[in-house]
């Protein structure tokens, strides 16, 4: 009777023990950038790789000219009938869904190649 008296008091503060100890812990380990510096951003070896779906992005439109010349070039003037273009979120706390979402479709066989 008194080891199971005991296991009920010790099993009675683990529970506030754990959210006890969880209140110590960081919120995380970056901070966000500021949004007044987000268009100054860039990567080394990288040009327009951020755009926003709610405004127009010229360096977009230049690298789908650009992709839309090389595919003519390699068909002989030619453009294909059916074009498939994908476009992802770079991510935050829900980057791991596209690359999910890319690797169940590949797994399907049903995926098409996109340019």
């Amino acid at each position: 009777m008194r080891s199971y008296l005991i296991a009920r008091s010790l099993k009675n503060l683990y529970l506030p023990l754990v959210f006890l100890l969880s209140a110590c812990t960081s919120g995380g380990l970056y901070k966000a950038l500021p949004q007044k510096l987000e268009k100054d951003v860039s990567l080394v070896g990288y040009e327009n790789i951020r755009a926003w779906g709610d405004s127009s992005n010229k360096g977009m439109r230049i690298s789908a000219q650009k992709s839309l010349e090389q595919m003519r070039q390699a068909n002989n003037g030619n453009l294909p009938s059916e074009l498939n273009s994908l476009a992802l979120s770079g991510g935050g706390a829900d980057g791991a869904f596209g690359a999910g979402l890319l690797y169940g479709w590949s797994k399907t066989g049903k995926r098409p190649t996109f340019h």
